[in-house]
């Protein structure tokens, strides 16, 4: 039991890691939405095998704790799974995520019948307990820690050491592509305020040039009021002639 809830404990902590990675996902999802940009197609399919991958580790951890009697595992998996949909909840149809819901299954009661067993030959541990001979062990806070440390050799205890060490690499492995999308989604934020700035420059060069048009037709018009003015006396002498003369010639 101590190794299959060794065992337990870290699906756990992977399921933990692959939430984590999918919040920064969506968290980054929903930057892009406000700046009026959308994911690609590469972006959506590896949401949604992170996705898959999740409820992988659900489903093998709720197989695992068929018989497992710890209620605290229990309800730390009932809390991932929860906090599982809450993610599902917020993730758009065009991502193929499954839904996983857990349930902690209600203990059974067995009659109970007492019963005393006595034995012949006494335990040797027991022995060397009473007879004060037994080998000191170091004090642990955790009694079923201390039991599960002392039951396992070398081997499994390199063995533990080296999925830890990779579950290490698969958690860099995760920031490291955290990163890398954070940086292409700077470039792409880079980019489009390029492009904004090369348009505010277009429409200030264009506002400038309607400024310099405009100002060239008020000159002209200014020219020909002056010209108006001055001319206006001639021309009215002019036309006062002409009347003059036609009187003349009609009188005539």
């Amino acid at each position: 039991m101590p190794s299959n809830r060794k065992q337990i404990k870290a699906l756990l902590y992977k399921i933990d890691a692959s939430l984590q990675q999918l919040e920064e996902v969506v968290d980054e999802r929903t930057k892009l939405h406000e700046l009026g940009l959308q994911p690609s197609t590469n972006e959506n399919e590896e949401l949604s095998n992170t996705t898959h991958k999740t409820v992988e580790f659900l489903e093998q951890a709720k197989k695992e704790m068929e018989h497992e009697k710890d209620e605290k595992i229990h309800h730390d998996l009932e809390r991932l799974a929860n906090k599982y949909m809450d993610i599902h909840s917020t993730l758009g149809s065009e991502i193929d995520a499954p839904e996983f819901t857990y349930e902690i299954p209600q203990p059974s009661k067995p009659p109970t019948a007492k019963a005393v067993r006595f034995k012949d030959v006494p335990d040797e541990a027991n022995t060397s307990e009473m007879m004060g001979t037994q080998p000191f062990q170091p004090y642990r806070d955790d009694p079923e820690e201390a039991e599960e440390i002392d039951s396992r050799s070398n081997h499994q205890m390199f063995a533990e050491h080296q999925q830890t060490m990779m579950r290490q690499d698969q958690d860099l492995d995760h920031l490291h592509q955290s990163i890398s999308r954070q940086h292409m989604m700077g470039k792409d934020i880079d980019q489009e305020l390029d492009e904004q700035l090369i348009i505010l420059n277009d429409l200030e060069q264009g506002v400038d040039n309607s400024g310099h048009r405009i100002q060239r037709a008020t000159n002209r018009l200014n020219d020909f009021r002056r010209m108006a003015r001055e001319n206006g006396s001639l021309t009215t002498i002019i036309i006062l002639t002409i009347i003059l003369i036609l009187l003349l010639v009609v009188l005539n």
